[in-house]
């Protein structure tokens, strides 16, 4: 059974679809004429991980993605746009557990697989959960958060 859920944000809707496990599997924004901006379609493998996220501009035209991966001790995401009909890497991502459900890094990487910096977060008792701490060069040294175009921010244009 699919749950839907239907949010107005004054200058736009926002449709969600979730699966039978309440995880989204789609989320739809339309202008208040009803048409589509944004599709965005999950795509998880047969364990329930999440393994790609589509977004269509039109339920037709895809124009971004984000394809998941895991390696042995690390899992991250690669973000893709379509640029000039073809499908170009924006950014990619590395993220890992420091210590096990306490400290998780979360490294960006540009296009060219360059670094760009890398974000802690540290599990907080008080909230009972994983909260930003701060954002570091390559040596270590804390830097103001450098923020690379995601293959979700294409909708961003609409609103």
């Amino acid at each position: 059974m699919i749950k839907t859920e239907k949010f107005d944000l004054d200058t736009h809707f926002i449709t969600i679809y979730r699966n039978f496990n309440e995880k989204i599997i789609r989320s739809v924004i339309t202008d208040l004429n009803g048409i589509v901006l944004q599709d965005e379609l999950c795509e998880y493998d047969t364990s329930g991980n999440k393994i790609c996220d589509c977004v269509y501009d039109n339920s037709q035209t895809l124009v971004a993605y984000r394809e998941y991966y895991s390696e042995q001790d690390y899992f991250g995401y690669r973000d893709y746009k379509l640029i000039n009909g073809k499908f170009e890497l924006l950014l990619s991502t590395k993220q890992e557990w420091l210590i096990a459900d306490k400290k998780h890094k979360f490294t960006w990487y540009d296009n060219q697989g360059q670094f760009i910096c890398y974000d802690l977060f540290e599990y907080d008792d008080d909230i009972g959960d994983m909260i930003w701490q701060f954002c570091y060069d390559k040596d270590d040294n804390m830097v103001k958060p450098k923020y690379l175009e995601q293959y979700c921010d294409y909708y961003l244009k609409f609103i």
